[in-house]
């Protein structure tokens, strides 16, 4: 049996940000599946989570509990151009406490390699759930991912994410193997979907493959309770869930984040100033 699991989350964490593309984060994701966009150079993203498990094996017991920040370490910088950019990279640290006073701190990391334009993809490759302190205990999970904005004209239809993990982990307490349709595989599929805002709500669902600590489908729905501050709402399930051998971990959560810029606080970056008004032109002479 997984020790991440028989402590109680098959969810880990849901964060969310404001970015409309990428409005959960760990690290910035559609709602545990990384995206392929990064958070921009001095955002910085604070959030805590809870959650509690619904499966009829564990009912009613506390999932872990979860706290972070992400920060935007670097800046954007064109290809030439190209019209395409170097799309920056973000860092994160996060602390996991579960139940019997067991946790661990764990790190992430994810560089933007391409911004998106019209016809082509965010792409980004990154880590997430490593751990320095307890690195046997950890996934240490790497990959790729690129997503893409709907847009058709002025209208914007969400963004899709599709990407490719690999747990680097050989320890069958943290990964229990693949999914379909990679089965007993290290690797597999990050999938998802993103609404755009509706008014102040918006939705995420996406997969994360394999047994493990992180894996799982997802769902969540999002609230903007004030400007730059969420509250989420949702739940998971477990993958692979023919196995009879395996107790199926499915739960709800309930996340709190709020989204800053850190160089605007200390002062480090100023917003443009407002253009000036434009003349009247000078009436034409008769």
């Amino acid at each position: 049996m997984l020790w991440s699991k028989t402590l109680g989350f098959g969810a880990v964490l849901v964060a969310v940000g404001c970015v409309s593309s990428s409005v959960w984060a760990y690290p910035s994701s559609v709602v545990f599946a990384p995206t392929g966009e990064a958070k921009g150079f001095g955002e910085t993203l604070a959030y805590a989570y809870t959650s509690v498990m619904l499966s009829p094996e564990l009912s009613g017991q506390t999932g872990a509990s979860w706290s972070g920040v992400n920060f935007g370490v670097l800046p954007k910088v064109p290809y030439g151009k190209s019209g395409v950019s170097f799309g920056g990279l973000e860092v994160g640290v996060d602390w996991l406490f579960f139940s019997g006073g067991k946790g661990k701190t764990v790190f992430n990391g994810k560089l933007q390699l391409v911004t998106e334009t019209t016809f082509t993809p965010h792409v980004a490759v990154g880590f997430s759930q490593w751990s320095a302190f307890q690195p046997s205990l950890s996934l240490n999970m790497g990959y790729v991912s690129l997503t893409k904005t709907l847009r058709f004209g002025e209208h914007n239809f969400g963004a899709v994410t599709a990407g490719m993990e690999y747990n680097f982990t050989d320890d069958p307490r943290v990964s229990g193997g693949g999914s379909w349709p990679f089965r007993d595989e290290k690797y597999g599929l990050l999938l998802g979907y993103l609404s755009p805002e509706f008014g102040p709500i918006s939705v995420g669902i996406d997969h994360v493959a394999g047994y493990n600590e992180l894996a799982s489908t997802y769902f969540a729905v999002n609230l903007q309770v004030l400007p730059g501050s969420y509250i989420t709402f949702g739940g998971f399930m477990q993958n692979n869930r023919r196995d009879q051998d395996r107790p199926l971990y499915d739960g709800a959560f309930f996340f709190y984040s709020m989204s800053f810029n850190t160089l605007k606080l200390v002062g480090l970056q100023k917003d443009p100033p407002p253009p000036l008004p434009t003349a009247a032109p000078a009436p034409t002479p008769h």
